[in-house]
């Protein structure tokens, strides 16, 4: 059959070469002048290409798309996919990296694979419109292409820099489908309750945790950023998509921020009480925090209790200095909205699963049409998930099964 894939990302290119391994005639088309330019931003260009932690928890959204797609192809197959095409994996701390530690590299080995399965590769196309009567006709600024099947892995919103612009949404629609509420996530957020304009550049350990509406939802470790607008950073990223989509149904997004995970409540109170005993009453506050704080970390989370980074030691109350001590282990911010989508990984949301069917990827409303990557209603945390659930549902779709 004549197949044509739409979108030559991760999962447009896993598709396209499960396509060709079946003797399909395959054409793909990108609207970027390279193919997998969003493979060479992965990983802070290195590739993360999956991890040994591979659980369902790490993802969002459609849980039984995610079981569906995860129950029909494993990460060993994505793996197996990758060493055919001369990309061999090295763990690295249970994030799984090419060799070469090169995301450019992995780029230009795809391309070949593409090649050597006799793909043919459009790129700078602009789609002007999709039809389907018996076969599908896309019309393109480089010319016609018509296909007995069409797979859409066009992305959502993302880094729209990198070819996730949306632009072929009104055509997705026009065939007769629906997306859900799209958001960014891998993202910052703005966020109020820190003098964040003060804090900008400062980097510190931390946990954050999430609530929603007051009920505490999940929380995550490593160095958060703190930035003009609010935080960012991975352990903020990894809360990201629960946060956002809170955030877009209009919830009360909470972060409560523990600067001292590595002590215990009755450990923290403990270091504290003896470093006051050791100062002198002449002391400021903000000396307390040597060796423990940023400077300009210590100063904001003072100024959250309206004490100044001045204020000698001896005009701390008990009271107040408990209420210091305890503050440092619940920095309370609230997350007003997520940066946009140029300065997110990923998009959550997607196309309505309940037009797909899950085990093939098909589209319910028109024979021959299937979807991948971040079209679909999933998406991970950060470290391998969102490149293994491309690979993976880019493999089923390419497969071409009918219901």
């Amino acid at each position: 059959m004549k197949v044509l894939v739409i979108g030559a990302g991760p999962a447009g290119i896993f598709a396209a070469l499960t396509a060709a391994r079946s003797n399909h005639q395959v054409t793909i088309l990108e609207q970027k002048d390279i193919i997998g330019k969003k493979i060479t931003a992965t990983g802070n260009g290195k590739c993360n290409l999956g991890n040994t932690y591979m659980k369902r928890e790490c993802y969002h959204g459609d849980a039984k798309l995610l079981s569906s797609v995860f129950d029909v192809v494993s990460q060993e197959d994505t793996l197996a996919y990758l060493r055919e095409m001369g990309i061999f994996i090295k763990d690295k701390n249970g994030y799984l990296y090419p060799y070469s530690e090169s995301a450019a590299s992995v780029r230009k080995a795809m391309e070949l694979a593409l090649l050597r399965a006799n793909v043919e590769i459009v790129t700078s196309v602009k789609i002007n419109s999709i039809k389907k009567t018996t076969d599908f006709m896309v019309s393109t600024n480089v010319g016609d292409f018509t296909s007995q099947k069409l797979i859409l892995a066009t992305g959502l919103l993302a880094s729209p820099v990198l070819g996730s612009d949306g632009s072929l949404f009104s055509m997705i629609e026009g065939l007769g489908h629906h997306f859900t509420g799209l958001t960014p996530a891998l993202c910052g957020f703005y966020a109020e309750g820190l003098p964040f304009e003060a804090l900008a550049g400062v980097r510190a350990e931390g946990t954050v945790a999430l609530s929603v509406d007051g009920q505490f939802v999940e929380d995550n470790t490593g160095e958060i950023q703190f930035t003009e607008y609010g935080i960012s950073g991975i352990p903020v990223f990894q809360i990201s998509s629960l946060a956002a989509r809170a955030i877009l149904e209009g919830k009360k997004v909470q972060v409560g921020i523990d600067l001292f995970p590595r002590f215990s409540k009755s450990q923290w109170e403990q270091v504290a009480s003896e470093r006051r005993s050791q100062m002198l009453p002449e002391d400021k506050i903000l000396d307390f925090f040597l060796g423990l704080l940023p400077p300009k970390l210590a100063s904001g989370v003072l100024s959250v209790l309206s004490v100044s980074k001045k204020t000698r030691m001896k005009d701390i109350s008990d009271s107040l200095f408990a209420e210091i001590v305890s503050l440092c282990k619940n920095v309370s911010i609230q997350l007003t909205d997520t940066r946009d989508y140029s300065n997110a990984q990923i998009c959550t949301g997607g196309i309505v699963s309940e037009e797909i069917h899950r085990d093939t990827l098909e589209s319910k409303l028109v024979l021959g049409l299937y979807f991948a990557g971040e079209l679909l209603d999933v998406d991970g945390i950060c470290g391998g998930y969102n490149l293994q659930w491309a690979f993976r549902s880019g493999m089923i779709a390419g497969r071409l099964q009918t219901r």
